[in-house]
């Protein structure tokens, strides 16, 4: 039997259920252009041309030397809109390969979120990334395709990431065994699909959800970018309804999980607490934190009220509960 914890907290009108080193930029190109002040690696629209050959970044295509099963059509070509960095209209994946110079053994596939119809590259994505490397954990970003409606595509592409990351786990300094799952809001939905769906043997070694989309039902969910993204407005009940409503799918073998995301969140905090729920229910290790506000999409940045509280929590949750089973 799993363990979990299951701790309460009160925070003003919230609910509290919980249980560095710099890194080297390699590179064989100038990545002046992807650098601010800072010295972050900064998402732009001709990121992947402008750095093929970079090694902090990797950037490896999905479907370069295999086709994929699923495809859809997308009007328009991928678009990089200056809001939150926000990548629309993905028809090539991509997987971001950075790699920890210290690695404590762990990695992490990160799915940024964008309800899919795209992919918020920079809070949800590569600044998690840089994040995670200071940790010791090898981060990969995906930017998955944007589905149109072809439900199968998003969680092919995560498959294939995994595909690829055991390939290269030589490589890439990786145990394919010690692979984690992150995503955010329509990505923590894929991340929870994984979670669900993924081989037994490829199943991640751990999950962390932040302000996830978890449930298709239409009673949280009728309003729902994310459902009419990936599978339309399929009749109340259905097989493909029940399917992705994620707090269904969970099992005694579900990964240990962690959920972070405030309590005045316009994506109902429902859908973690149904998932918390079902966790808890399946003797699933699991971690809840909900601050009071910050409202949806805070990923990584700075300027989040709560962010110091959140990533302390997150680095114990980590400490304690993944990496200490390789002591």
């Amino acid at each position: 039997m799993k363990r979990y914890s299951y701790t309460l907290c009160a925070i003003a009108t919230s609910l509290v259920m919980a249980g560095c080193q710099s890194t080297e930029v390699q590179q064989s190109v100038d990545l002046t252009s992807t650098l601010d002040t800072n010295n972050k690696i900064v998402y732009t629209a001709d990121f992947d041309v402008v750095n093929k050959d970079s090694t902090y970044p990797y950037i490896i295509e999905l479907y370069k030397d295999k086709a994929p099963k699923y495809t859809t059509n997308l009007a328009n070509e991928e678009t990089l809109h200056d809001t939150d960095t926000f990548v629309t209209d993905i028809k090539n994946p991509i997987l971001y390969a950075f790699k920890a110079e210290k690695p404590n053994g762990y990695s992490v596939i990160i799915l940024p979120g964008g309800g899919y119809f795209g992919s918020a590259m920079q809070h949800e994505g590569f600044d998690t990334a840089t994040y995670f490397n200071k940790l010791g954990f090898n981060a990969f970003v995906l930017k998955y395709r944007t589905p149109n409606k072809v439900d199968t595509i998003p969680l092919e592409d995560v498959d294939r990431a995994m595909e690829i990351i055991e390939e290269r786990a030589l490589e890439f300094n990786v145990d394919p065994n010690k692979v984690g799952v992150m995503g955010s809001s329509a990505g923590g939905h894929l991340a929870a699909t994984y979670s669900a769906y993924a081989k037994r043997e490829n199943s991640p070694a751990f999950t962390i959800l932040m302000y996830p989309v978890i449930t298709f039902d239409n009673a949280i969910a009728s309003k729902s970018d994310s459902k009419k993204n990936l599978v339309g407005m399929p009749k109340d009940g259905s097989a493909l309804e029940i399917k992705y409503s994620l707090e269904k799918q969970v099992t005694k073998d579900t990964p240990k999980t962690f959920i972070v995301l405030n309590a005045d969140d316009d994506t109902p905090p429902l859908h973690s607490i149904y998932y918390m729920q079902a966790l808890l229910k399946n003797n699933v290790n699991a971690s809840l934190h909900i601050y009071p506000k910050g409202g949806h999409g805070f990923g990584f940045r700075e300027n989040y009220k709560y962010h110091d509280m959140f990533l302390n929590e997150l680095k114990t949750w980590l400490d304690r509960e993944v990496l200490q089973e390789q002591k």
